[in-house]
Parts: C-alpha cells; structure tokens; sequence
C-alpha cells in the first residue's frame, strides 16, 4: 500500500518516481518529504484513487477483499472465523439477508453462521459481490447449500450445473446422495441412471457407503442394475456396517441384517462362484442357516425356487437398433414366429427373454422353444420352457419380459435357437434394424442367419437378458 501511495504522491506532485532498492542519501529527503506530507494528505481527505479504470465487478471484489466500510460482521464455522461484509450487498442480493438484517428481527450483533465452514461462506459472498465463484468439487456441496439457504438463484444453478458436468462412475454415488438431500429431481435422475449401468464401479466407490437409506434401496432394488454378485454382497456388507456407525449400534451379524431387512433379497446369491459363498457369505452370519441351505441348493440346481432372494442379476442382449409395425400376422394360417439365432463368448444362464406383444391381458405367446445345434445335427438339444410372470419394459411398443421357470444354461461358442409362436391376432410391433454382434458386460452375443423362413416369421424377440456364470 505504501509503494502505491507514494506513486500517486509522485505523480501528484510531478517528481520522478525513484525505485526503493536505488535510494541515496539525497532520494531519501525526497521520500521522506513523502512520508511527512502523508500526515498532511489524510487529515485533507487525500486517498488512492484506486477505482479509476476498474469495473463495477472489479471494485466490488477489492471492497469484499479489502473490507473497507464493511458493516456486517460473521462468525463463522466451528472455530467462528470472522468474515465482514457490505450491507448493501447483502440486502441487494438476497432477500434472506434483507430480513436477516433489516427486518423486524434483524440482528444487532455478529451473526453466527456454525453450519459451513469460513472458506465456503467467503466464496458463496464473492458470487453476491461479482456473480463468480470457483465451484470445487471440495466445495460444491457447502455452496449449493448456502445458495438454498439464502435463495441465490444463480449460485444454485452454477453447482447444479458444475455436478452435472462432472457426473462420472466413480463419484454418481455421491452426487445421487447429494441431489436426494436437496431434492434436485432432474439431477438425481441423471445419476441415478448412471449408478446401476456401472454397478461394480458405483458400487465400489467411496460414496456408495455414505448413501441414505432411501438412495441405497433405490440401487440395490434397481432392475436395471448390472452387477457382479460379489461385489453386490461386499458394497452392502461396508454399506450396512457404515450405517450401524451412524446409527451408533454395534457391528454384529445381527445389527447387519437388521440394518440390511429385505434388502439382503436382492443380493444375487444364486449367482455367486460356490467358492466365494461358502468362504465369504456363511462367515458372515448374515444369512440363517435356513437361508443358506436354500441358496446352497439353488447353487446345486440352477432349477430350484430361490424366492424370495432373486434368481438373477442379469444383463440384456438388446437385439434391434428400432421397431415398426408388423401387420402380416393377420394373413397367418396360425399366428406368428419369431426366431433368433446364436452363439455366445461366454457361458452364460438364460433368464428371461423380452418379447413384442400386443398388450391388453391378452394371451399371446403358445411356445418357446430353446435348442441347441451343431454342424453336424440340425437340432442335437431341444427344450420347450414355461414363459412365466410377464413385467412391461417398454410401453410405446408393447414389450414384456417373460422369465424361465427354469433358466437355461448356454454354452460358450456354440450354436442355439430360439423360437417362440405369437397367437393369431392384431397387428404387433416387431424389432427393426438387426444388430450383428451385441456386447453387454465382457460377453458378446453374435447372430447369424440361416435359411430357414416360413409363413408369418417376425421380429419378435428384442432381448434375451443373462447372467454370466463368471464371477
């Protein structure tokens, strides 16, 4: 400050400016005529006319750095930093702070803010005094805070924006928590979306265990969720033990599944490596023992009722880029057949298959039928399966999800088969724009087309949904 005075004392009074590492004997006069007229200058009025050139934006940031005039005082964060500021500002910006400060009620002395921390409530003022903040993602949960809290429309919509763009894998656990807990419908939708497709990543991630309650039964209930079964088992174990520390309870077999209830049936124990089961799961005594032999004999015989945990986890070979209307199913002596061929990378069980249909109750579909062939026999295995259960996944085009009764097992790099037969009826839609090769996890479903072809043939298998038998 001084350096700069003595500049503007230069100027005014037309004297070269001397650098101060130069100084003689005769200099030193000459600065310190300066340092005597300074006296002289403040009882005149005489101050830096540090505004000239600076935009309104600008001066309001030197007024919030410098606090001149500043005539609020806050204590703030747990050690009750002081922060000061303008009045003005404040009042001209929010209008929590109006009545905060010039209501009936306003307050008299410093105004204790104890629930963020000094350096997030200072960035949160220089957005009021300059409409800029630098959002963190250290500091993006305080300042979204602070922005409802004060009704600062603008700084809202800056975090809002900022957690949008910087939605990844890794951190939509902790985003989905944060837009829960402002109720930021639109954002925790996009997370929300995000969590299931990456289940092993999301899952894995420090932010799964901090997850609510309500958000964590959200994940884990989600059908969409695409998961391998131990790590299901692993991020709801750390998740349950976390939330025993929250809830101050001991961390025992019992406080966890207490904490877990009806969740623990959505954990894919069916699907596990034996292996794993029996070193990690009975260990932890979070099932009975009542439970662990049906899940034993459901890892035994694929076959057996495992309710009420659930069969699968599985994922969905989507085998069409679109849909059209298919209206030959009219001039069908029968009805209509939808057939795919395939073969897997991967072995894998058959869970479900999602089919078009026509909606309204009706019954559609006679028969399925799996089987498998090779070069050398057209049809070496053939089983018809029971459709079972139907759930609408897509409402525009009619599409169900019918489950096995009994999954079946495909075998890797071999030839299979699936048919089904639609009753004669209305119109359907069909799948249009076949997919060649589909990839879903680190398996890869490849089609290939025969000569077969027959009266009344659709499009009417769109995904056949699997889990891998690797762990």
């Amino acid at each position: 400050m001084k350096h700069s005075m003595y500049g503007a004392w230069c100027r005014h009074n037309h004297v070269t400016r001397i650098p101060f590492n130069s100084w003689d004997n005769t200099e030193t006069r000459v600065v310190q005529k300066f340092v005597t007229e300074q006296t002289d200058m403040a009882e005149s009025g005489f101050v830096e006319n540090w505004q000239n050139g600076r935009s309104v934006v600008e001066c309001n940031r030197h007024m919030l750095n410098s606090k001149h005039t500043s005539d609020v005082t806050f204590r703030v964060g747990k050690d009750e930093d002081t922060v000061r500021a303008h009045r003005y500002v404040l009042i001209s910006r929010s209008h929590v702070f109006d009545a905060m400060l010039c209501g009936p009620l306003a307050e008299k002395d410093d105004i204790k803010i104890s629930d963020v921390e000094a350096d997030v409530f200072s960035e949160m003022l220089m957005y009021l005094y300059t409409d800029c903040a630098t959002v963190t993602p250290e500091n993006v949960t305080g300042l979204l805070y602070l922005a409802k809290k004060y009704a600062v429309g603008g700084l809202e919509k800056l975090c809002l924006t900022f957690l949008e763009k910087s939605l990844t894998p890794e951190n939509a656990c902790l985003i989905l928590e944060q837009a829960h807990m402002f109720d930021e419908k639109n954002l925790y939708n996009k997370a929300f979306k995000l969590v299931p497709r990456h289940g092993d990543i999301c899952f894995a991630s420090e932010g799964f265990k901090y997850l609510s309650h309500y958000c964590f039964n959200e994940a884990m209930r989600s059908r969409d969720l695409i998961i391998l079964p131990k790590n299901a088992f692993e991020a709801a174990t750390i998740w349950a033990e976390a939330e025993c520390g929250r809830k101050g309870r001991e961390i025992t077999p019992n406080n966890l599944r207490s904490i877990l209830g009806d969740i623990v049936y959505r954990i894919p124990f069916t699907s596990m490596d034996k292996e794993f089961y029996v070193d990690n799961v009975v260990p932890s005594g979070i099932l009975t023992d009542t439970e662990n032999v049906k899940i034993w004999s459901c890892l035994l015989c694929p076959g057996k009722d495992p309710s009420p945990f659930i069969r699968q986890s599985g994922k969905d070979f989507v085998l069409f880029d679109g849909h059209k209307v298919f209206s030959d199913v009219r001039k069908a002596q029968k009805g209509a057949f939808g057939r795919v061929n395939f073969s897997c990378s991967d072995d894998i069980i058959l869970n479900s298959i999602c089919l078009y249909g026509r909606g309204g109750g009706e019954r559609e579909f006679s028969t399925c039928t799996i089987s498998r062939s090779d070069n050398t026999e057209m049809v070496r295995e053939r089983d018809e399966v029971t459709l079972r259960s139907s759930e609408e996944v897509l409402e525009t085009c009619q599409i169900k999800r019918y489950h096995l009764d009994t999954p079946v097992a495909i075998t890797a790099n071999t030839d299979y088969y699936i048919e089904v037969e639609m009753e004669k009826g209305s119109p359907v839609y069909v799948g249009d724009g076949e997919r060649t090769s589909v990839t879903a996890g680190q398996c890869t479903l490849r089609r290939y087309f025969d000569i077969m072809h027959w009266e009344g043939h659709a499009e009417l298998i769109y995904a056949l949904e699997f889990t891998s038998q690797q762990s």
